[in-house]
């Protein structure tokens, strides 16, 4: 399936694209909330500035995207893939992002802030040698989170302070 094709189907109603082969596709800058890419794969796409606001990405591959300054906000991101992706400056607010692997990710100056009953769920997230910095990870569940190697120069946490 290419952009065209993806997004013809996306205006006329559809959401249910689990499975799909997206791999390199260039979605920069599309609104496509509410879209359902469970186990879709999407490997080096380029997906920057895209709106994925509540999008089922569940064991999605994502690896080496580019969703530089995208909105993921309450995604639900648990198991997928996103080795080597670029998440800089993304919005991942309320985002469930519970076992997904971020190794060798750019996640500096993403938001992973929650709110005073939701947050983003970062539970068992693997980071190793992923660049964090200045990121917001502002009340963040962080249990067994893995920051191994990972750059963690001016993340906010949830006391406020830099790391």
């Amino acid at each position: 399936m290419d952009a065209t094709e993806i997004l013809g189907r996306y205006a006329a109603g559809e959401r249910d694209f689990r499975g799909v082969d997206l791999r390199g596709v260039e979605l920069r800058e599309v609104a496509m909330s509410h879209v359902d890419l469970r186990g879709a794969d999407l490997r080096e796409a380029s997906l920057v500035g895209a709106n994925f606001y509540r999008a089922r990405l569940f064991r999605t591959n994502l690896s080496r995207a580019n969703l530089t300054s995208s909105i993921l906000r309450q995604a639900d991101l648990r198991a997928a893939c996103l080795n080597g992706a670029v998440l800089y400056l993304c919005d991942l607010t309320e985002a469930d992002l519970t076992d997904a692997s971020l190794k060798e990710a750019d996640v500096s100056g993403a938001c992973l802030f929650r709110g005073v009953l939701c947050g983003a769920d970062l539970r068992a997230a693997t980071f190793y040698s992923s660049d964090l910095r200045w990121a917001d990870l502002s009340g963040a569940d962080l249990e067994g989170v893995d920051f191994r190697r990972a750059k963690l120069n001016g993340v906010t946490m949830s006391d406020g302070g830099p790391w």
